[in-house]
């Protein structure tokens, strides 16, 4: 026992070290996060100074292009309508650290005496070029306002003379584009706060002239609009009253490297604190001034870190201190007066705890038993109940007491008064099971529905006589909702494999419809003889029917790409009034056939969009191709292009065919929907146009959406898309020229890979009959053997062959030699395409492979080779 109160005494002491833990864990948890505190005043602190600095130097440059515009707007602009136009604008208010802005013009060496002459009539007695010196071409400062004394130092100055100057203002000509120079010492310098100073430089050019090519664009100029900076007063300028409280100092270098760059402005007054001295908290950021990049270098100043509540660790660590020796001595003290209590009361202690022992552990098992259970006395006066039991029911031994179990709300909604009887009278009960719906009982608390079931069981006494009532109940409501969810999946799974067959179904017969009139026209043209008029008849219903099996082809192919997310688009500017037209022109034969007239209304201003012309354009014809299937003979389709307010180009395609119910509206872009299952039997089709059509239409930032009166009424389409401006689409739309492959030159010598053999013989004949010269292998031995023998100039192979595949086949060929390949083969997903190109493909084709694509593939390989 002494050694147990002793024990208590090391208690104390484990109490203290624990205290001091805390207190160590605290201090240490307040420092990183000052510092975290301090390093993120540092970063807001940066971003507002480079966004402040940026955002200044734009605006000024917008003000150059205003000035461009008003110079544009008149021939020719005096010295006091340049005075009126700088006093406008009020540089000095507006534009705090702009020197002025000016217009230095053109003047060729012929007009010098003549441009002199001209200025001095004005009262400028004493103008004259400067530098003097012969050059090819001069750009004096003309207009200049304010006109100061610091600006008239510059007046007349000819900035070509200078090479930095000379640089800025020639990317300024050529590229129409405002020019920053680098570092300069200003004209308009005195010997007095000199500071480094920079020009940007915006070109003017001549009506009527050329500007197709940076030399054009130079020979054109009539002058240069531009504004002079001192990088001090720009910087004071731009950030005003908050330049003093920023926390942390910086440097401003004119280049994105500032080992090669020039030291413009030092936020210290042009004072070096020597860099083993700045924090490791250093940050680069670079900022854009006109076409040139800038580095803006921080660091933090010293009073960042002093001031961001340094002093608050420590204050945690001293308290912390105190607070655990003032702990440790009051656990002491308590653990010394217990000691002589203790000794006292474990006499009267070890007396009852036997009995205690017994009554815990009975009372424990009913406890942690998940099963619910309530004692009573046979009177109906409530004992005891479990934490299961309140879970159950949401009543607690608080709730029961003071009440008659027998007369409980709860026993009469449940309906168990007599079943409680009977066990009064020595009977074991089993209820259940019992669906239990949701309800309340008199305290307010709430039980959920439930599966329950309960045993009420008497406990009697010597005598046979029932002292108390049992009650245990189960919730079984989980292993139900088990049941029920398994139920559930089964029927899911049966539905989803009826899907599965129906889908299987309707696939099969779209897929087998188009070979029934192939392979009847082919035994027609085997078996018959046929005019030459029947001849062609069943060779265009023949070819119009692989380009349907085709087509379904890569329509399932489209719909597993975009499923995988695997889908990619070659994005550039793109004509969607053009798109339009070439995917009208498309399905013209079908409209002629069907007697349908078809009205475009193309009046869209803003029609160039950034987008995949050839996903773009499969778009417009899977739209137009349902008008026109959808539409009765006789119908009519309206196609109309329109701007909205946010400047989107909405498109619109509208028929008066069938229409769509209602009802139906919400699921027809749904891969496998057709509005109704009639429709496919009278239509055909596999329902993935639509589901395309919307997956291609979002992946170009687009939306599509449908509208119908209901059956009989016809459809709407409309598409809407983001525009780019006409000039943005000009700029960057690659030349004509460049889309077209030359034909490819007759004689040109061609590998054919193919181990099937009707394919085999059908493309020889076919590359023969264009005029290549065709040698045919049907597995790669054979292919590797001619490659040795045969000079040949493409390669066109398949990629399943018997004895290898394609893949190692053209790996081995570009180990012998380079030549150009093209893999032509069935495999046509994203992962076949990538896997091709990796082993050594050129280009890659899907079979059934268009004339004019394969053509064009040839011919742009081989001029490559050439």
């Amino acid at each position: 026992m002494q050694a147990n109160h002793w024990q208590r005494l090391w208690l104390a002491y484990l109490i203290l070290a624990l205290c001091l833990a805390l207190t160590v864990t605290a201090y240490a948890y307040v420092k990183t996060n000052i510092t975290q505190l301090a390093e993120q005043r540092f970063e807001n602190a940066t971003r507002t100074l480079c966004e402040t600095i940026e955002g200044q130097l734009q605006r000024y440059i917008d003000t150059l292009n205003s000035t461009r515009g008003f110079l544009e707007a008149s021939d020719d602009v005096s010295r006091e309508e340049w005075r009126t136009y700088t006093r406008s604008i009020d540089l000095r208010e507006n534009y705090p650290g702009i020197k002025g802005v000016g217009l230095a013009v053109r003047v060729d060496p012929a007009n010098l005496a003549e441009h002199e002459r001209s200025v001095r009539s004005e009262g400028f007695a004493d103008y004259r070029v400067k530098p003097a010196g012969p050059r090819d071409v001069y750009f004096p400062i003309l207009l200049l306002e304010p006109f100061d004394e610091r600006n008239q130092r510059a007046f007349g100055y000819d900035m070509f003379a200078e090479p930095v100057r000379q640089a800025a203002m020639r990317r300024a000509a050529e590229f129409n584009t405002p020019a920053a120079t680098t570092a300069v010492t200003l004209v308009q310098e005195t010997t007095e706060d000199r500071q480094w100073g920079f020009l940007v430089y915006l070109p003017t050019y001549r009506r009527g002239m050329p500007l197709n090519t940076p030399e054009e664009r130079f020979a054109a100029v009539r002058g240069f609009v531009y504004s002079p900076y001192r990088m001090g007063d720009l910087v004071r300028g731009a950030l005003g009253e908050r330049l003093e409280p920023l926390p942390l100092h910086f440097h401003i270098f004119d280049h994105d490297d500032p080992a090669k760059g020039t030291l413009v402005f030092d936020s210290d007054g042009h004072t070096d604190d020597g860099d083993d001295e700045r924090p490791p908290m250093t940050r680069r950021h670079r900022v854009h001034i006109a076409d040139r990049n800038w580095t803006i270098q921080t660091w933090p100043t010293p009073n960042l870190l002093a001031n961001s509540e340094q002093n608050l660790p420590w204050l945690v660590l001293t308290v912390g201190m105190l607070m655990s020796w003032l702990i440790f001595g009051l656990s002491w003290l308590q653990i010394r007066g217990r000691m002589a209590s203790d000794l006292a009361a474990e006499k009267i202690a070890r007396s009852e705890r036997a009995a205690r022992d017994s009554e815990l552990r009975y009372r424990r098992k009913i406890e942690q038993s998940p099963l619910a259970v309530l004692t009573a006395l046979p009177t109906g006066e409530p004992l005891m109940v479990n934490r299961s039991f309140e879970e159950l029911w949401g009543i607690g031994i608080d709730d029961l007491r003071g009440s008659n179990m027998f007369d409980h709300p709860l026993v009469e909604q449940l309906g168990l008064r007599q079943q409680l009887q009977s066990v009064v009278r020595g009977q074991t009960v089993q209820i259940g099971p019992l669906f239990i719906a949701g309800g309340k009982v008199p305290s307010g608390a709430s039980y959920r529905e439930r599966w329950v079931r309960s045993v009420v069981h008497p406990i009697l006494d010597e005598q046979n006589v029932v002292k108390e009532i049992v009650v245990i109940s189960e919730d079984f409501t989980g292993r139900k909702a088990v049941e029920e969810a398994l139920r559930q999946a089964k029927e899911q799974a049966e539905a989803a494999n009826r899907a599965k067959d129906q889908f299987l179904a309707v696939l099969s017969h779209e897929l087998r419809n188009p070979l029934a009139p192939v392979l009847a026209m082919v035994s027609l043209l085997k078996e018959h003889d046929l005019t030459e008029e029947q001849q062609h008849d069943a060779i265009e219903t023949i070819r119009r029917n692989v380009e349907l099996e085709a087509r379904l082809i890569d329509d399932l192919l489209d719909i597993t790409r975009i499923t995988r997310g695997k889908l990619t688009l070659d994005f550039q500017p793109a004509d969607a009034h053009e798109l339009l037209r070439h995917a009208i022109e498309i399905c013209t034969p079908d409209i002629s056939g069907k007697n349908i007239r078809l009205a475009a209304h193309l009046e869209a201003t803003a029609h160039h969009l950034r987008a995949d012309p050839a996903r773009l354009q499969q778009v417009f014809w899977n739209i137009i191709k349902n008008a026109v299937k959808f539409t009765p003979d006789g119908g009519r389709i309206t196609v109309r292009t329109r701007d909205d307010a946010q400047n989107n180009l909405v498109i619109s395609v509208e028929d008066n065919g069938i229409g769509i119910a209602p009802e139906k509206l919400s699921r027809i872009f749904d891969a496998f929907e057709q509005a109704d299952r009639s429709i496919t039997q009278r239509f055909g089709g596999l329902g993935l146009g639509l589901a395309i059509c919307k997956a291609l239409t979002e992946a170009h930032h687009g939306t599509i959406s449908a509208a119908s009166s209901g059956l009989g009424h016809g459809t709407i389409f409309t598409l809407t898309f983001p525009t780019i401006a006409a000039r943005t689409a000009a700029q960057q739309q690659p030349a004509n020229g460049a889309k077209i492959a030359a034909r490819p030159r007759a004689g040109l010598r061609v590998l054919l890979v193919e181990d099937q053999a009707d394919a085999r013989r059908a493309m020889a004949l076919l590359l023969a009959k264009l005029g290549y010269e065709v040698r045919a292998a049907e597995n790669a031995a054979t292919a590797l053997a001619m490659t040795r023998e045969w000079p040949y100039d493409v390669l066109l192979s398949d990629v399943g062959l018997p004895d290898e595949s394609g893949i190692e086949l053209v790996r081995k060929i570009r180990a012998i030699r380079d030549v150009p390949s093209i893999a032509l083969t069935g495999l046509g997903m994203e992962s076949d395409i990538q896997a091709a190109l990796a082993a050594g493909f050129d280009e890659h084709l899907t079979k059934p492979v268009q004339l004019s694509k394969l053509e064009s593939a040839i011919a742009t390989l081989a001029a490559r080779r050439k």
